[in-house]
């Protein structure tokens, strides 16, 4: 008999300011999907970055009981590659998401560098996470 081993999933989707996928999915299809595969949290990366995304977070956890994460960009990235967001810039962005309780899990996503991390987690550890009722088994 083959063993089976359980793996977590988290899946992260990258959003149009529509509150869409490239491809068109709204973000309750994006929950519906996930759901039957048992993830350990849902949350929006990149694109349209956390000035627009506290919308689509509040969305995701007026329908989900899955833990939220969010991963921010640096802002876009100049002719020679720079990215327009300082750390401080970023994390003072991320704070409203703290206050508001909205986030389980927070990272970063194109052009972070280890102090936008930094200064992400100084923001974040002045707040409580989001709190979700876990299904009882």
């Amino acid at each position: 008999m083959k063993e089976y081993y359980y793996v977590p999933l988290m899946l992260s989707f990258a959003l149009k300011d529509t509150g869409t996928t490239f491809t068109g999915q709204t973000i309750q299809e994006l929950y519906d999907t996930a759901y039957y595969m048992n993830p350990i949290s849902l949350g929006f990366n990149c694109a349209v970055g956390g000035e627009h995304t506290e919308k689509f977070i509040e969305t995701l956890n007026s329908i989900s009981n899955i833990y939220t994460s969010f991963y921010p960009n640096a802002g876009l990235p100049d002719k020679n590659g720079k990215y327009e967001k300082t750390p401080d810039v970023l994390a003072s962005e991320t704070e409203l998401f703290f206050q508001n309780n909205c986030l389980n899990i927070i990272g970063g996503c194109c052009g972070t560098t280890p102090e936008h991390i930094r200064q992400i987690k100084e923001k974040s550890i002045k707040y409580l996470p989001r709190s979700i009722e876990l299904p009882v088994l």
